[in-house]
């Protein structure tokens, strides 16, 4: 009988069992598996099948597999769904927590800008040379800008690890030039040391007043704004 081209599947049956043969189609052996290929157009046909029956089986199979495949399908679908939902869920979590973190830096660092400022300008205050009608005395500013100094400090320590190591730097800068000042006019007021000395150590407090603090604390603040996403904003 002719051979339909309707129906191109065979089926493979793997055995390791070699006494059963069959009797249609062809087997060979493949190291200690046997594989037998069946031709079930052969089969039909030996039967008394006609073209008919062989379509019908044919569409069958594809009916079959196609509804395997598209249970495979589905089955990814929802896979790949759950696993982007899953996705989208960590990347929110992360994106909560990092603008938690952001908030909590820009807390910080505006507190600390404050504080540094208000002590630049008490510290050029106890520097200058002349005072104004009812200004108190250099001396009692001493005090003032050791408290605004320690206030700064704290709030430094405090929120050490959401400052930009960058910033950590200049701030310790600051620091340590503040308080190279405060010596120098403590120094400066000192009435054991003589007269030239003191103007000297006064000389340098200024120096720390008015151009070490002012640079420095100008870099914290462009890095400040450089970290916050606002450089181009006009200097305070």
């Amino acid at each position: 009988p002719p051979r339909s081209t309707l129906f191109p599947y065979t089926t493979l049956f793997r055995s390791r069992s070699g006494p059963l043969r069959p009797r249609f189609g062809r087997q060979q052996r493949k190291g200690e598996l046997e594989i037998m290929v069946i031709n079930w157009q052969e089969i039909i046909t030996t039967v008394g099948g006609d073209a008919v029956l062989i379509a019908a089986a044919a569409w069958l199979i594809k009916a079959l597999v196609a509804n395997r495949l598209a249970i495979d399908v589905e089955k990814f679908k929802v896979e790949m769904k759950a696993t982007a939902d899953a996705e989208i869920e960590r990347v929110k979590a992360f994106l909560n927590r990092a603008s938690r973190v952001h908030e909590r830096e820009l807390e910080i660092l505006g507190k600390l800008y404050r504080h540094l400022h208000d002590a630049q300008g008490l510290f050029q205050s106890m520097t200058r040379a002349g005072r104004f009608a009812g200004e108190i005395p250099a001396e009692q500013y001493a005090p003032k800008v050791n408290d605004t100094m320690k206030a700064a400090y704290e709030e430094f320590s405090n929120g050490r690890l959401f400052i930009p190591l960058a910033i950590v730097q200049l701030c310790e800068g600051f620091f340590k030039a503040a308080f190279q000042g405060q010596s120098d006019f403590a120094f400066s007021l000192e009435p054991n040391v003589n007269p030239a000395e003191r103007s000297k150590f006064w000389d340098a407090a200024g120096t720390v007043a008015y151009e070490k603090l002012p640079e420095i604390l100008q870099q914290i603040h462009d890095a400040a704004r450089t970290e916050i996403g606002d450089a181009n904003i006009t200097r305070l």
